[in-house]
Parts: C-alpha cells; structure tokens; sequence
C-alpha cells in the first residue's frame, strides 16, 4: 500500500478497498469523518447534507465511473431539489448520500455531442438530456 495522508485528500471522498484500512485509522485518529456509504471528509465539522452537495460533481463519478449526467440534472447542472442526481450508468442500484441520491437508469452511454464534465463524467446535450 502507498503512503496515505489525509492532507492529500479531497474535501469529500470515497474509499475503495486498496487503503480502506488508513481510512478506517484515520476516523479512529479523529483526522477524517464518515458521512455515508463509503464517503469520507476531512472537514470534521460542516454539516454532511452541505458537504455533499457543494462536491456532488465530484462524487458522481467515484459512484459512477461510466456515469452520463443526464435528464434534469444535465440541463439544470445541478440535483434537483430532493437532492436527486440523474445518471445513465451500467451500475444500476441508487446510492443515498447525505441531502443527495445518485439515481442511475440504463440508457445509451455518451456520443460525442455530449460535454466533458467534472471528474471524468459527461453532461447530456441538451437536446439528448
């Protein structure tokens, strides 16, 4: 395993099983906090809901590797109001963070009239979305 430090981390993250184990020390140490479902923070004293909201983009794809931002989400570039994410994803099962829940559908992954979007997903034209 590489060197880990929660410095290096982003504000709001998601562990996968190759340094699982230092975030789980990390929590004991009082460095990082729990907020959902494999979701961590360094910032130990925000409200969750507003954590994952104001990094939304960038937990789309931590959830979501193949992840097409589409629907409501890609012509407003924003969760709806409940706190709803619409994707287009092979992963099929919702994912319920703190105030926002990723809701992937099958579809037609992107074509090129689709745009670049944060963390490597990509936004539905308009016309698509």
């Amino acid at each position: 395993m590489s060197e880990f430090s929660t410095g290096t981390c982003p504000e709001v993250f998601v562990s996968h099983t190759a340094i699982s184990k230092a975030f789980y020390d990390a929590v004991a140490r009082g460095e990082l906090r729990r907020i959902g479902s494999r979701l961590y923070t360094r910032n130990l004293t925000e409200n969750p809901e507003r954590l994952v909201r104001r990094n939304w983009y960038h937990l789309v794809t931590s959830y979501y590797p193949d992840a097409l931002i589409t629907d409501r989400t890609a012509l407003e570039n924003k969760p709806a109001g409940d706190g709803s994410v619409f994707l287009v994803s092979e992963k099929g099962t919702e994912t319920q963070l703190p105030g926002l829940t990723l809701r992937p559908r099958q579809g037609a992954g992107a074509i090129d009239s689709d745009k670049p979007f944060i963390g490597g997903a990509r936004l539905a034209s308009t016309a698509r979305a």
